[in-house]
Order: structure tokens, then sequence, then C-alpha cells
């Protein structure tokens, strides 16, 4: 039980007390290779009912769907911690697609993965830069353009590969975003992590 919440793609706020004091926010999917699809998109700020199996890796967890939230009815959710700005961020990593990089499949990143996670990512799952280091205790941050909403299919021609990115990152409950520009060049990288 939580409450759907929005951004570059529809999450899962789960109150404090069942996944720790701070309450926990889930990436969402369905059971094969689509996000959570526009009736989740449109149940934003209300509390629901969500089932299926939670993946987890690190510090991200997705779960996957066996049938659509349902509202409950006359039900308050507790809201998460208000969004906070951790700076302005020059990060390396890559990205993957929410559900395989979370543990759905092994590899879930690397050139090899790229055409799976195209396939993912293009189907609505969740994108996420995997950063080469931590960054504020975060290896896996929630991926989305430079005004907060989904950043496909502007990167698509970046998943996979090993680049650099520029944004400001924010944190919303214990989940990670990071806002993105466009990356310039050829964007190849070794470093992670320069706050700007």
């Amino acid at each position: 039980e939580g409450m759907i919440l929005d951004g570059p793609s529809p999450l899962l706020f789960v109150a404090p007390g069942r996944f720790g004091m701070r309450g926990h926010s889930l990436l969402l999917s369905n059971d094969d290779k689509t996000g959570p699809g526009r009736q989740t998109t449109a149940l934003q700020g209300q509390a629901v009912t969500a089932r299926g199996v939670v993946i987890r890796r690190g510090t991200i967890d997705m779960l996957i769907l066996s049938d659509a939230p349902q509202v409950r009815a006359s039900a308050k959710a507790d809201a998460p911690p208000p969004p906070e700005s951790l700076g302005r961020w020059r990060v390396a990593g890559e990205i993957c697609d929410g559900k395989c990089a979370a543990g759905a499949m092994r590899p879930g990143s690397g050139i090899a993965h790229r055409a799976c996670a195209t396939l993912c990512i293009d189907g609505e799952i969740p994108a996420i830069f995997v950063t080469t280091a931590p960054l504020a205790g975060h290896r896996f941050l929630l991926l989305a353009d430079a005004a907060g909403a989904t950043p496909m299919p502007a990167f698509r021609d970046w998943i996979g590969q090993r680049i650099v990115l520029e944004g400001e990152i924010v944190r919303y409950g214990d989940i990670a975003i990071l806002r993105s520009d466009l990356p310039s060049g050829s964007g190849k990288a070794s470093g992670s992590g320069r706050r700007d």
C-alpha cells in the first residue's frame, strides 16, 4: 500500500515503517518489457494497493506489477518528504533500463545488454543512470530530462554506452533523480561525481 508519485516515470511511495524510517520509493513495471502505463500515471497522488514481485539491486528496487494498482477508497496515503536538491553534478555512467539493472537480468548493463535495454526503455520501463562511483550514497539515479520529464527519445542513442551527463540531482524520498541536459560530443569519460 502506498501513494503513486509523478516523475519521469510513476513511482510507488511506501510510508515509513515498512521499508525504513523515511519510507521507500519503488520503480514500477509490468511483467513484460513495458512500463506501468497511463492508468498508473493517472493515479498520481492517490492511495493505492499494488501487487507484484520486488526485485532489488543496490539502492534501487522495482515492483513488477501482477495487475494494475487499485485505488484504496477513502484511504489517505502518507506523502514522501519534499524533494531536496543536491546541486548540479557532472556524472559518468551508463543509461540502463530499471528492470534489468535492478536484477531481472544478469548482466543488466553494458554494450552486450544495449538491445534489451533499448526495447525495455522504448516500452516505457524507467530509464536509470548507473554511475561509475557512488554519488551522495546513490549508484542508481532515475533519469529525467532537464525539465524532470521522461528522457526518451532524446537520450536513446546513448543507451548502454559509457557517457558523462550534467544536471541537477534531486532526492525524492530515498530515490535520486538526475535531471540531465543532453550529452555533448561523444560523452566518453572515465570519472564520476564532480559537483559544480
